[in-house]
């Protein structure tokens, strides 16, 4: 008799028990369990590269895309995602030769443009945003400072007015090349990135492909190396 009651205790615990494995089963297929909910996601970083390019070319063709005083330079650059567009960008102070003088945003990180800011074709004066720095060799950026012999420096508004303007979800980058007497310099040909994430860029890193840029006004090694960096 007491054989026969254990036996039927565990015949009706059986059923029990594969029920409750099957539900737990269910459960891991669905992912609802808690070990199977907990992942790691890692951030997508969104960027974008493209080219500055002003109108004016020599007949010899050693300059091209030149944007001469007076005036301007346009681009279009897309919005990444998240709430700001890191905007980076280099071209040269053609005046300034060999010793490489050239601009781009003073922050390393870029020139911050807040997507939820500008909207409905808000316009932004980046112009104390950009700073003049110097590449003269494949190890050098540092930003300048001072007057350079007959080479003058001055605040960035001596030679441009920049802004930023947003249309049909892009941003629209004018560049005015407003440099006169002592200052006077046509600007090169130059190299635009935009990025979601806040880091040091091309602009900044020292390279041979950037004294390239700022000591001929040559954009095409720039840009595969911005194209290239993350």
């Amino acid at each position: 008799m007491k054989n026969k009651l254990l036996l039927g205790i565990t015949l009706v615990a059986l059923p029990l028990t594969l029920a409750a494995c099957g539900s737990n089963e269910k459960s891991n297929a669905n992912g609802s369990s808690s070990a199977k909910t907990t992942m790691n996601v890692k951030k997508t970083v969104m960027s974008k590269t493209g080219e500055i390019v002003g109108s004016y070319n020599s007949k010899d063709k050693k300059v091209l895309g030149a944007t001469l005083p007076g005036k301007k330079v346009m681009f279009t650059v897309p919005k990444t995602k998240g709430d700001t567009t890191h905007l980076h960008f280099a071209f040269m102070h053609a005046a300034s030769g060999s010793k490489g003088w050239y601009f781009a945003p003073n922050s390393e990180t870029g020139i911050a443009l807040n997507n939820k800011s500008m909207k409905n074709g808000s316009t932004k004066n980046i112009t104390n945003e950009i700073g003049l720095f110097e590449a003269p060799d494949k190890n050098t950026v540092k930003k300048v400072t001072k007057d350079s012999g007959k080479l003058k420096y001055e605040n960035i508004d001596k030679y441009m007015s920049a802004s930023v303007k947003e249309k049909n979800g892009k941003y629209i980058i004018t560049i005015e090349n407003n440099s006169k007497n002592d200052y006077k310099t046509p600007f090169s040909s130059g190299v635009w990135k935009v990025t979601s994430e806040s880091k040091k860029s091309f602009d900044q890193k020292p390279s041979a492909a950037l004294s390239t840029l700022a000591t001929m006004g040559h954009r095409e090694d720039l840009f595969s190396v911005a194209k290239s960096s993350k």
